[in-house]
């Protein structure tokens, strides 16, 4: 069982989510009238005795599908505002050089498995939650904030770990990762009623769990993209948050802790679930909610 990466779909979504369903972080697309497209860097796994795990191309690369989907994201976004946009991974890396940004390598750097987000007072406020905890799977990154749109999150790795953009006209420029966390753009906009959003991305994946992440090292360590000792960091970071889940959900069973203590467990598990949280602010921005 090998993994292959690579693009895997531009869809544009005319039937999404029912409203009823919504309690199910990645449901099956329902019907509604909104129109949304969907970039999404994922991975699908094949049987194979001799395939080796890799990437089919990097968002950074100049050549003609990768520069022609730039394009259309840009044509989109500056032309029909009310079709939302979600970019996950690769997604988050065409879109910002389709808006006035780049994606570049990392210095070779892998950003694996679970790892905390520092969260902007605009990210917290989107997402609902103080901390988020997310799975990487990259060596590209966006160093920096496009025009227009407004940092979400950070990591030490990479700066720029999810954004968002409003529909326009927009409420203010962006925020550069650099720039001073109390910034009076940024303080506005957690204080004030947010218009609503056109864009968002994360460059994690909340869309993988700690098995797929394990896998798909198991496979690029084998086809030698990734080093043992990032391998063995990020395994070790599985692990633990393996068992920290697995550990706080028996005592809250097994009711282990009194009743304060268990609600504040159960909402820390909720609200640090990236699958849970992101995964509704996702379908939330697709109904037109956010």
């Amino acid at each position: 069982m090998t993994a292959s990466c690579s693009l895997a779909r531009v869809t544009s979504l005319s039937p999404i989510l029912n409203k009823t369903n919504r309690s199910t972080p990645f449901p099956t697309p329902m019907h509604s009238t909104s129109m949304c497209i969907s970039l999404a860097f994922t991975c699908s796994f094949v049987t194979s005795c001799n395939h080796t795990a890799a990437s089919a191309a990097s968002a950074h690369e100049n050549i003609e599908w990768i520069n022609n989907l730039v394009a259309y994201i840009a044509r989109v976004a500056q032309t029909k505002p009310h079709i939302k946009i979600i970019g996950i991974c690769f997604g988050h890396q065409i879109i910002a050089r389709a808006l006035g940004g780049e994606c570049v390598p990392n210095g070779g750097r892998w950003e694996l498995g679970p790892t905390p987000l520092q969260l902007t007072d605009l990210g917290k406020r989107i997402f609902g939650s103080d901390e988020l905890t997310i799975q990487q799977m990259h060596r590209d990154h966006v160093p920096s904030v496009p025009p227009s749109f407004h940092l979400l999150g950070s990591t030490n790795i990479s700066p720029n770990q999810g954004m968002v953009r409003f529909v326009p006209p927009f409420p203010s420029p962006s925020i550069d990762p650099s720039s001073n966390p109390t910034d009076t753009h940024q303080q506005t906009l957690s204080s004030t009623p947010l218009p609503p959003i056109q864009i968002l991305t994360t460059q994690g994946h909340p869309e993988f769990n700690s098995s797929i992440v394990s896998s798909i090292i198991e496979q690029r360590v084998a086809s030698g993209a990734i080093g043992i000792p990032a391998a063995e960091d990020a395994k070790r970071r599985l692990k633990e948050e393996q068992e920290e889940e697995e550990g706080a959900k028996r005592r809250v069973e097994e009711e282990e802790v009194d009743e304060v203590d268990g609600d504040a467990l159960k909402t820390r598990l909720r609200t640090s679930d990236a699958r849970s949280v992101v995964g509704k602010v996702v379908w939330r921005v697709i109904l037109g909610e956010m």
